[in-house]
């Protein structure tokens, strides 16, 4: 469950395994430490580059004064690089990410399977656990703001349409690639005011040369705390978006700004088009989800909770069985950054749906 969107209803429950910002090492709750160390990030040097801003380490792990820590801006740690990269590699490193390789396995299918198994053993402990299923336990989430990560952006150089919600620095995806691998740039800044997020200059992040990424001492004292083992074609130490030919990391060009945008997938093969996030991979991560919950809970409800910000995709098959209920949640943006009620509004949702 998570501590900001707790499922409890009339006395009974449901269960989520919550990922809102893959974790709290990368400023929000879920995922455990050692899922960031198998995706070959550093999570002590996420504050520093801002790959992620985490509240007691803010303004910097050296100098820490969390009561300094700009309102909401948690909220961003959804478009920096590590929930980026996590999100991607979690939802479609075989298509994005193919030479992350651990176990023998792709980064994705290594992340889900541990994550089903994860649902499984919490659902043989309820069972285990006497007479709960269906009088106190009704159903479950399959995954609590599923987040996209890259998939999808347009132009890495460019804030998309979806970064309506901007506090403190606020780099492009291209920009905070530069900044995991210890280069400064200046990038935008942002404050919240009276009708939401108002530009306030820009800033200079100056990483000084630590990195957002994994070096080879670290991963090897990782895997055999661990006891995994990476390909050897996946190199610690430096961006692995650079590795797949994204990025240089001499000259620092971009080399393909539309690769995340561009669908890479096997359906519609030969056909161009854009990624949907919903439907190419949400989905197929819940199908795979819902029979590891009726494994163990078959009267199951499952709460489906798709992408926010999207039209649910169709869901036809047989996991529904009759018993499911739509529960992807929203928040209303200005209360939440105000504080306040207010007399007026903005739909969030239309600005982000053009």
């Amino acid at each position: 469950m998570s501590s900001r969107n707790p499922s409890l209803e009339i006395g009974k429950l449901t269960i989520a395994l919550p990922l809102s910002q893959w974790s709290r090492f990368s400023g929000g709750s879920g995922a455990p430490y050692w899922t960031i160390l198998a995706c070959g990030l550093e999570p002590e040097h996420f504050t520093v580059t801002r790959a992620g801003v985490i509240e007691c380490e803010w303004p910097h792990p050296l100098d820490p004064d969390p009561a300094s820590f700009p309102p909401m801006i948690w909220a961003t740690n959804y478009s920096r690089l590590a929930c980026q990269t996590l999100f991607t590699m979690f939802f479609a490193g075989r298509d994005y990410a193919p030479k992350c390789i651990i176990d023998g396995k792709n980064i994705q299918d290594y992340l889900q399977e541990h994550y089903f198994e994860a649902y499984r053993a919490l659902g043989k402990a309820i069972r285990e656990a006497g007479d709960l299923f269906d009088e106190c336990v009704i159903g479950w989430d399959s995954i609590n703001e599923p987040n996209p990560g890259y998939l999808g952006t347009a132009d890495l150089n460019a804030h998309g349409k979806e970064s309506v919600l901007r506090v403190g620095p606020m780099p492009t995806a291209f920009q905070a690639l530069k900044m995991g691998m210890g280069h400064a740039c200046e990038v935008e800044n942002w404050k919240s005011g009276s009708l939401g997020p108002k530009r306030d200059g820009s800033v200079t992040v100056e990483p000084k040369g630590v990195r957002a990424w994994l070096d080879p001492e670290r991963d090897e004292e990782a895997s055999k705390e661990y006891g995994w083992s990476r390909d050897e074609g996946w190199k610690m130490g430096t961006c692995i978006w650079a590795q797949h030919g994204i990025w240089d990391v001499d000259s620092l060009e971009l080399l393909i700004p539309d690769y995340f945008d561009e669908y890479k997938g096997t359906v519609d093969a030969g056909k161009k088009r854009s990624v949907e996030f919903g439907q190419d991979y949400w989905l197929p991560h819940w199908r795979r989800w819902a029979p590891v919950v009726r494994s163990v809970h078959p009267e199951a409800i499952h709460f489906v909770h798709s992408p926010v910000f999207q039209v649910p995709p169709k869901i036809e098959g047989p996991e529904i069985q009759g018993r499911a209920a739509f529960s992807s949640h929203f928040y209303d943006g200005l209360t939440l950054v105000t504080k306040h009620w207010n007399w007026f509004n903005a739909d969030a949702l239309g600005i982000l749906r053009g």
